[in-house]
């Protein structure tokens, strides 16, 4: 079974949320609606980018510090802002 499709809980309106356990399952993440991810798994580290606009934009840049501590909390908010169905795992827990 693929990690990245593991289902943690349903949000309102039925949609059920992706638990992502490191950055290869982040990588596999599909498009949202809005956003692509550019992930470097090797790196632990990644950018989330929006679908339209320059592409010399930065966007939301995830650091090697993603999955730790009260951070996992803010990237997984920051992802769902995006429109990612997704609940980072918090490595310290």
């Amino acid at each position: 079974m693929n990690k990245v499709s593991k289902t943690t809980e349903s949000r309102p309106g039925g949609c059920q949320q992706r638990l992502v356990r490191h950055w290869a399952d982040l990588a596999e993440v599909p498009e949202s609606a809005t956003h692509r991810l550019e992930i470097h798994v090797k790196g632990c580290n990644g950018w989330i980018h929006k679908k339209e606009g320059s592409p010399d934009e930065f966007g939301d840049y995830l650091s090697t510090h993603t999955f730790y501590g009260s951070q996992h909390a803010a990237s997984t908010a920051l992802l769902q802002a995006r429109g990612f169905e997704v609940v980072l795992a918090n490595w310290d827990a």
